[in-house]
């Protein structure tokens, strides 16, 4: 029956290497056998006592006299460098001697989820029934309970290895020190019961978390109504940022409810656990004769995990309403993502309105200043043809003494400078104009080559130059200049568009 979970085995996602730590942290279970109280110890183990600490079952004598029911060793594991901080030979030299290598090999490649696999031998006069539950790359945890052969009388001791992180393992150890009774210790699913404990501590504070962020959000969206929001606190920043952060809890939710998914998984296993253990105490008890009774002690056991599974319908319970919980956050921080991008939207299209009404009043100084110039060009046309003939006039290009004043004549003799005159000027003037054709020449040649390069770049499927900068026309040009003198001028103004 193992060979379906050796073929699995050789699958392995955690992808986790080892580290170099030997020591490591136990925490064990100590029955007084004269007062029936159960002592926490946790202690740390050096690697030269290894041997000696797996050997010591018992401890003290009479009265003090104490056996060992439950041992769980953490390993430490880093998320951040993705190691398993315990060195590899210390490691799989505890997971070998505790019977749990098949365990440990398929928990790798399990992606969540609780598993039972079958019986093991484990010396002469034992047998071990291993179990695991992963949840990575938070928790996996491995363990076995080993019980005497054929039901016989004997000690149990369940042994258990926690690959988890501090916080874990600090919430692990503190449930621990939970009030159970003998019976919940002995059982061998008391590790899940630990595991599920946890894990639904976990949900509950995450998802209140949530809901005081989303309150805080609801307060400054207004998206809500409830009438107890009044006095409460708004969140404050940039509505991006509060999208963001919404957009977050969103998906911190949809880890939740997988979460939620796993331990539902879990507390179903325990159950089913139980109630094959139950129904195998009862057809013993059932099928009891005085020349064959019952093994000793079967009804204080199906007591124990009837109590159990009884603990188990509580969970299930807590954690069917952790589910609408869920579910019911999720949807409030859904409206509040929806209203924050209507909002941001909303803000947008009021922008671009009023960027549109400054565009009018550009557009409206624009044209009055087009005007300007146009009359401004009709006032030159009738003062440029006079002011030259003054300027000529006022050259020694003309005998202006020789004129006889007296005479009717208007007529005047010209200087033989007139002719230099004409000579530099006439040359001087087509050079100007070349000069000014030339440069237009020059520009077209490099818009004609720069779209040229464009085609040809947008052919070989560099699609990023699509948008290139580069204009096309002298058209776009001054389409592009006109942008960029109304941009000067919003910032020039503080985003205010009143015309002064």
């Amino acid at each position: 029956m193992e060979d379906v979970f050796r073929n699995l085995s050789t699958l392995d996602y955690w992808g986790r290497g080892y580290g170099t730590e030997t020591s490591f942290q136990a925490t064990e279970l100590w029955l007084n056998d004269t007062t029936g109280k159960v002592t926490t110890v946790t202690k740390k183990i050096d690697p030269i006592n290894v041997d000696g600490w797996i050997k010591e079952e018992t401890s003290g004598s009479g009265d003090h006299a104490q056996t060992l029911i439950v041992r769980l060793v953490w390993i430490d594991v880093d998320l951040q460098d993705k190691i398993i901080k315990q060195s590899e030979r210390t490691a799989k030299s505890i997971i070998n001697t505790f019977g749990l290598d098949l365990a440990y090999s398929y928990a790798r490649s399990c992606v969540a989820g609780a598993t039972t696999f079958p019986v093991r031998a484990y010396r002469e006069d034992a047998q071990i029934q291993p179990f695991c539950f992963c949840y990575p790359p938070k928790i996996a945890t491995v363990w076995a309970q080993r019980q005497p052969k054929d039901g016989k009388p004997g000690r149990k001791l369940t042994q258990a290895i926690c690959f988890v992180q501090e916080e874990e393992k600090s919430a692990l150890q503190k449930a621990l020190l939970g009030n159970w009774t003998l019976d919940i210790y002995r059982n061998p699913v008391f590790p899940s019961l630990l595991l599920a404990l946890v894990i639904g501590v976990q949900i509950d504070v995450t998802t209140l978390t949530i809901k005081n962020d989303i309150r805080r959000v609801e307060k400054r969206t207004g998206y809500h109504n409830f009438a107890s929001r009044h006095g409460e606190v708004r969140s404050e920043g940039e509505l991006e940022e509060l999208l963001a952060k919404t957009s977050g809890s969103a998906s911190k939710l949809a880890s939740t409810s997988r979460k939620s998914q796993v331990l539902e998984r879990l507390l179903s296993f325990m159950d089913k656990t139980l109630d094959t253990s139950i129904t195998s105490f009862q057809e013993q008890l059932r099928d009891a004769t005085p020349k064959h009774p019952a093994p000793e002690g079967i009804k204080e056991e199906l007591h124990g995990y009837s109590v159990l599974k009884h603990h188990v319908s509580v969970l299930q319970e807590r954690q069917g309403m952790q589910v609408t919980d869920i579910e019911y956050t999720l949807k409030r921080v859904q409206v509040q993502s929806d209203a924050l991008f209507n909002i941001i939207q909303q803000n947008h299209a009021n922008f671009n309105l009023e960027l549109s009404q400054s565009t009018e009043q550009i557009a409206y100084f624009s044209y009055r200043d087009a005007a300007s110039m146009k009359t401004l060009a009709v006032v030159t046309m009738f003062f440029l043809p006079g002011s030259f003939i003054s300027a000529l006039f006022s050259t020694n290009c003309f005998e202006w003494a020789a004129v006889d004043l007296k005479s009717s004549s208007i007529g005047v003799k010209a200087t033989p400078q007139m002719s230099l005159y004409w000579a530099i000027t006439i040359p001087l003037t087509v050079l100007t104009f070349s000069l000014y054709f030339l440069w237009l020449a020059f520009q077209k040649r490099e818009r004609d080559n720069m779209v040229k390069d464009q085609k040809r770049q947008k052919a070989m499927g560099d699609l990023r130059l699509e948008r290139s900068m580069t204009p096309k026309s002298l058209e776009e040009a001054e389409d592009r200049k006109l942008a960029r003198r109304r941009m000067t001028i919003l910032e020039k103004r503080g985003s205010t568009f009143d015309v002064v």
